[in-house]
């Protein structure tokens, strides 16, 4: 009898549970934010699937990919800006969250810089279980010691 993987595990866990309750929001009135934040100047703008509890979109702007997420929830954000000052690493890369301010009289916003790679929700089991195992091995190795 085999066993399914404990990344396995959490990654359908996480597939299961994520909240449907979420944010919604025009993606004309984004753009249009965006517009008078950049002074016109976005380009590349796509919506990106995923997320809890944020509607997010990734653009270009002043040759830098950035990416904006809209909610009700502003200390979502905060916590993704402490995140980033206490724990970013090589080993835990944390986009840098660049503003966060009013959206709009319902909304708050934050923009972020772009992080390079796929979203864990996007990662095959194989992907998946790679990046465990290869936490996994470095965190006991490092223990010998």
């Amino acid at each position: 009898m085999t066993s399914t993987p404990e990344s396995c595990k959490l990654k359908n866990w996480y597939t299961l549970k994520v909240s449907k309750v979420k944010t919604t929001i025009e993606e004309e009135k984004v753009i249009a934010f965006l517009r008078h934040h950049f002074n016109n100047e976005i380009s590349k703008f796509t919506f990106i699937k995923g997320g809890e509890s944020s509607q997010a979109f990734s653009f270009d702007a002043a040759e830098e990919s950035f990416v904006i997420r809209v909610n009700s929830e502003i200390w979502a954000f905060e916590k993704d800006r402490y995140s980033f000052i206490h724990f970013n690493s090589p080993n835990i890369p944390i986009p840098e969250v660049l503003q966060i301010g009013s959206f709009d009289d319902k909304y708050s916003y934050a923009i972020s810089r772009q992080a390079k790679g796929k979203m864990l929700i996007d990662l095959s089991d194989m992907e998946y279980k790679e990046i465990f195992l290869d936490r996994e091995s470095t965190r006991l190795n490092s223990s010998h010691w």
